[in-house]
């Protein structure tokens, strides 16, 4: 090979090698969840119901919504989501729905994994372990009072 066609040739497998880990990158980010909990508030958050094992919903009252939010504004959402939560038997995979004023909502839960949308699970780090135990100790509250 002469010259010119091994610079063409080493130019060609560098921009290969550019682009797919752009792709790489792009799939990634895409696939992640961007919702900030800490910026959940009562001027973005439209309504948060609570679901019941058998799937009944009820809305939340501006109070409920209020004790909730602090909690809801420690979640850390860290590292790569993964279907792991699926192995582990107990829980819920859906505690509340939450409706933002933009339009957007999603479905949460909290145990030792954070469940988005009862889909993606993202495992809670040691130390927000505490907030998850309040989220869940919240949700259990509010079943009880609800839907026994």
């Amino acid at each position: 090979m002469n010259k010119k066609k091994k610079i063409i040739f080493c130019i060609s497998i560098c921009i290969i090698i550019v682009l797919t880990g752009l792709v790489v990158f792009v799939l990634k980010y895409r696939s992640r969840d961007h919702i900030n909990f800490a910026e959940l508030d009562l001027s973005n958050v439209d309504s948060i119901a609570v679901y019941s094992y058998s799937g009944e919903e009820v809305i939340l009252s501006e109070e409920e919504v209020n004790e909730l939010l602090p909690l809801l504004n420690q979640v850390e959402l860290v590292g790569e989501w993964s279907q792991e939560f699926r192995d582990y038997v107990g829980g819920t995979n859906y505690m509340f729905q939450i409706n933002l004023i933009n339009g957007k909502s999603f479905g949460f839960a909290a145990d030792i994994f954070y469940i988005i949308d009862g889909e993606r699970g993202y495992k809670v780090e040691e130390s927000n372990r505490h907030v998850s135990y309040e989220l869940s100790q919240k949700y259990f509250a509010l079943i009880d009072q609800y839907f026994y």
